[in-house]
């Protein structure tokens, strides 16, 4: 049953704290996991590894209440779910790549625009800067988009293998 943004994230937060206030080596644990998480995810290779991993740190946090490293790589072996989830996130940044390229080559169809302005250089630089301030935030607003859409992938991934 769907109880709202706002009831997910409040009982997010609270496991949370929960955890982490449980037991102070939480905090070491976590933050392991964080680096290596962040140098994995450069590799092609180790990405969808530590994808499937974060969905699973969090179901383990979220059951037990305790942040178990070894227990978030069970079923890493399994070569279906690596390239799912390879494909699926190779797809997710292909789509975000395609829609910020787009974007870019739509403001840039307003340079010849700018450069039919006969006027004073200072005109010409505010409408240069309201270009690039508003194709910035088309930009980020539909990075963000892009990703809270494919958000659940990998959880789904995780949790139906076929």
């Amino acid at each position: 049953m769907n109880k709202g943004c706002v009831y997910y994230f409040k009982e997010g937060f609270k496991i949370a704290k929960d955890t982490f206030s449980k037991d102070k080596k939480n905090y070491l644990k976590y933050y392991l996991f964080l680096i290596a998480s962040l140098i994995g995810r450069l590799s092609i290779v180790t990405m969808p590894i530590f994808n499937l991993a974060n969905v699973r740190l969090i179901r383990n946090v979220k059951k037990n209440r305790n942040v178990e490293l070894l227990n978030s790589f069970e079923g890493a072996e399994n070569p279906r779910k690596w390239w799912r989830t390879l494909v699926t996130n190779s797809l997710w940044l292909t789509i975000v790549f395609a829609g910020v390229v787009i974007i870019i080559l739509c403001a840039i169809q307003t340079f010849p625009f700018l450069m039919s302005i006969q006027t004073s250089p200072i005109v010409y630089t505010v409408f240069a800067l309201l270009i690039l301030i508003v194709t910035t935030i088309v930009i980020t607003v539909y990075s963000l988009l892009a990703s809270l859409y494919f958000l659940p992938v990998n959880y789904i991934l995780d949790q139906y293998p076929d």
